[in-house]
């Protein structure tokens, strides 16, 4: 009977000893060391650090085109939505930067008061960018649309005075560190905006999108 007992001690031990040690490897996973800043990117943690040397601010930075290109006709409607406020973010729509990231990416530019972020992503298809930040609403006019052929030149949009921002980032697998990739992209942080003329084929590109007329 005494022989019975001490092996089912050794059997419960051994479990337990299993249990401890299949506990302690699962929450062995990697993690950025203190002090860095980063966000969930699916199976890595995205590292993230501003590259100080390649900041610009760009004066009238045309956002939008209410005028939008495509295959050499526009529909233009005079539209005012809201109030786009300063601290605004906008970035690649090919970047898709989550919710978590956009909190990151403020922590990383040290800007502590800015526009709510919200789930729903506002796109604007004549520039190719994207914010998560809300666009508060106070009332919306639009005017009659009309197509026309677009010929070059001045249209009417919402332009921006922003800072340009490159942010280099490096994947690092959560299971053990390991680093995948590396690489860099760029957002806008808004100082003002307003809606103005400006020349849809010279204004700066911050990436290469602006639309079928200009393929």
């Amino acid at each position: 009977m005494r022989q019975t007992l001490n092996i089912n001690k050794l059997i419960i031990c051994s479990v337990a000893a299993a249990v401890v040690s299949a506990t302690v490897f699962t929450g062995c996973g990697y993690k950025p060391e203190d002090g860095k800043i980063y966000y969930d990117n699916g199976d890595t943690y995205r590292v993230i650090e501003l590259d100080e040397s390649k900041t610009e601010y760009i004066e009238n930075y045309g956002v939008e085109s209410y005028h939008v290109p495509l295959e050499g006709v526009a529909n233009l409607s005079a539209k005012s939505e809201g109030a786009i406020e300063k601290n605004t973010v906008y970035y690649d729509v090919i970047d898709n930067l989550s919710y978590e990231a956009l909190q990151q990416i403020y922590k990383v530019l040290g800007v502590d008061n800015y526009p709510k972020i919200v789930d729903e992503v506002k796109y604007y298809a004549s520039s190719g960018l994207c914010t998560r930040n809300e666009i508060k609403v106070y009332g919306t006019i639009t005017s009659d649309s009309f197509t026309k052929y677009y010929e070059g030149g001045q249209v009417i949009g919402l332009i921006a005075d922003v800072h340009k921002y490159t942010i280099n980032y490096t994947d690092c697998l959560k299971n053990n560190g390991e680093v995948v990739r590396s690489g860099s992209f760029c957002v806008m942080l808004v100082d003002s905006v307003e809606v103005s003329l400006f020349n849809y084929d010279e204004f700066t590109d911050l990436y290469s999108v602006k639309g079928a007329a200009n393929d």
